[in-house]
């Protein structure tokens, strides 16, 4: 209930919004289910049910980022290029970050830091991984990486990449891979723009 409104349910009444729905009382105003189960709405203002969820409030990737970093063995560097909100859930954002993250501490020469690069390019935020390491092929990137429980490395099983682009889909971005054979990897995490992307928008 919107605008200071106050929502009361008096003795054995219910109310009840089905189908994941928002009850609004717009203006300064009171909402009351009597007794005999009649709903009244006191002044000159409107009711209305909207069809659609709640918009996901937007989430600091930067603080985030800096959460998952110092909570990591190895060596994480942090750049960006100003304050910025991401329109993503935080578990489905640390997930995807965490997945990328692990991939790319393991790759790693050891010793050199994996480096997050945030950045903002018109309606999306760029956050990109990189690392030093060997790299991948454009047929491994193209073939396997993606396929969920197939893995190019020991020990791996083969659904962080994947996984992670499901979730950034899902949230309205994209996952791209820039890889460098030889001279490591980015993989860059394409998230839509709190405060200026719908989320029916999807970035590109």
């Amino acid at each position: 209930v919107d605008d200071d409104a106050r929502l009361r349910v008096d003795d054995d009444a219910r109310l009840r919004v089905d189908d994941d729905a928002r009850l609004r009382v717009d203006g300064d105003a009171r909402l009351r289910v009597d007794g005999d189960a009649r709903l009244r709405v006191d002044g000159d203002v409107r009711l209305r049910v909207d069809e659609s969820p709640p918009a996901i409030a937007g989430l600091d990737p930067l603080c985030r980022l800096r959460g998952l970093a110092v909570r990591r063995a190895g060596a994480v560097e942090l750049q960006d290029d100003g304050p910025c909100r991401v329109a993503m859930a935080p578990e489905a954002f640390d997930a995807a970050v965490t997945h990328l993250l692990d991939n790319a501490t393991e790759a790693a020469i050891p010793g050199s830091p994996v480096l997050l690069r945030l950045s903002q390019r018109g309606p999306c935020i760029l956050l990109d991984i990189s690392d030093d390491g060997p790299g991948m092929s454009a047929d491994f990137v193209r073939d396997t990486l993606f396929r969920p429980l197939v893995t190019g490395r020991e020990g791996g099983n083969g659904i962080g990449a994947w996984q992670a682009r499901a979730l950034l889909r899902r949230a309205g971005g994209d996952l791209a891979v820039l890889p460098r054979t030889g001279r490591g990897t980015t993989m860059r995490l394409i998230l839509p723009r709190a405060s200026e992307v719908p989320q029916a928008e999807r970035c590109s």
